[in-house]
């Protein structure tokens, strides 16, 4: 009974300390989804929008004005082109981020440039609106207004919760079959 009892407490104990560890914390995604463009030059069509994602690793605070922040990752696309972190000479400005009540972006400003081109995300801040470009065209454009929506990254800690309590209910059913013969 000692040995189920120090086992249960055990397996307690790893599950606590790996949600108090830092890497229990889950990376967040800020997916970004903009309207279709109202102009656009070939190859461009107004069927293309702009999408994309950055990811950082704790959510944005509540009620930002005119923050700056540098994302663990991200990729955008114009419908053409997609620029991300791993793109060559990529260089990002993530700022102007204001956020609401709840963290949820409501203005942004993200200027990405790489050897490929230009992709610009202005929202909604009066009225800018989105600018995509080539270099130095063709260019598309869209009324601003595009949507956000926040989704967390599963964290390898559940993971590692997960396999202590399957490894303590294996030593627990092992102690069993042992005590019993």
């Amino acid at each position: 009974m000692k040995s189920r009892t120090l086992a249960a407490s055990m397996v307690l104990l790893v599950g606590l300390a790996v949600l108090g560890s830092a890497e229990a914390y889950a990376d967040v995604i800020y997916t970004y989804t903009g309207r279709d463009f109202t102009t656009a030059d070939p190859p461009y069509t107004l069927a293309d929008r702009v999408t994309g994602y950055f990811t950082l690793s704790q959510p944005l605070g509540d009620g930002l004005q005119n923050a700056t922040i540098t994302p663990l990752s991200f990729s955008f696309s114009d419908g053409v082109q997609t620029i991300t972190n791993l793109s060559a000479n990529v260089f990002a400005h993530f700022q102007n981020i204001y956020t609401d009540g709840s963290g949820m972006p409501t203005a942004v400003f993200i200027n990405i440039t790489a050897d490929s081109g230009n992709i610009e995300v202005r929202t909604p801040n009066g009225d800018s609106a989105e600018l995509f470009t080539g270099e130095p065209l063709p260019h598309a454009s869209s009324s601003a207004g595009g949507t956000f929506v926040v989704s967390t990254v599963p964290e390898p800690a559940s993971a590692a919760m997960f396999g202590a309590g399957l490894l303590g209910l294996v030593l627990l059913h092992r102690q069993r079959k042992i005590f019993r013969s």
